[in-house]
């Protein structure tokens, strides 16, 4: 049965400050792991380093319904990524936090909420701005992609395709070379030369992959469908240590 909190609870939740709105869907959330969240700049890049992670920079306007809205769902969004970033929840009202937003990203610290994804080093993965929230959910994605966290390919065609509609998501020269995975179909394996059981052959590299079918595409950009089982025992082998 689900818990449920009470009326005095429920009242605290909906009128605690919004600084503390990312974590507080942390708190609610029993047995997910959270990423570690700072206030501070340099205790956040120390535990990135230390861990390995990315920094996700947050700046938030107190007493702002947009701020609350991307607030949450960063929080939803990146609930489970805790071995994967470490956020620093950036305040307006700090001058450090905006002259961060302003110099090192690029962003006016004006118009927040504002978002930016770099490594421990400070490398822009990418950033995000404006009031519509999609957007902070699509850097999510994005940033999980670039940096390698994602690697489901058709999910990662699909989060290029909303970036490149979405006028308010700037891409950054750090993490994996996967720009022109928008434009470029991403393919299991490269195009070479399978061989059938009754031996004839084909030049293709193989899009994607459902069960024992393969979906194919040649130099024509036709996709042909192919069941794995009709190729050459080598061609199997292959299939077997790839996918």
């Amino acid at each position: 049965m689900r818990k449920s909190h009470p009326p005095a609870y429920r009242q605290w939740l909906q009128h605690c400050p919004l600084s503390l709105a990312l974590c507080l869907v942390f708190i609610t959330s029993p047995g997910r792991s959270a990423p570690q969240s700072f206030t501070q700049i340099k205790p956040a890049i120390a535990a990135a380093k230390e861990g390995k992670k990315y920094l996700f920079f947050v700046l938030l306007k107190n007493l702002s319904e947009e701020s609350e809205t991307v607030a949450k769902i960063m929080a939803e969004d990146m609930v489970l990524s805790e071995k994967e970033f470490v956020i620093v929840r950036c305040k307006t009202s700090q001058s450090a936090h905006r002259a961060i937003f302003k110099d090192k990203f690029k962003l006016d610290p004006e118009k927040a909420p504002l978002a930016a994804v770099t490594d421990a080093e400070g490398g822009l993965v990418a950033s995000a701005s404006g009031t519509d929230a999609s957007s902070y959910r699509t850097l999510v994605q994005l940033a999980r992609a670039k940096v390698g966290f994602e690697k489901d390919t058709a999910k990662i065609r699909k989060i290029l395709a909303k970036m490149a509609k979405d006028d308010h998501i700037v891409d950054g020269p750090t993490g994996k070379e996967i720009a022109n995975m928008g434009q470029d179909p991403l393919f299991l394996i490269k195009k070479r030369t399978w061989t059938f059981k009754n031996g004839k052959k084909m030049k293709a590299a193989l899009l994607e992959a459902k069960g024992a079918t393969g979906i194919f595409v040649g130099d024509d950009g036709v996709e042909v469908e192919h069941s794995f089982n009709d190729l050459s025992a080598e061609d199997i082998a292959l299939l077997k240590k790839t996918l």
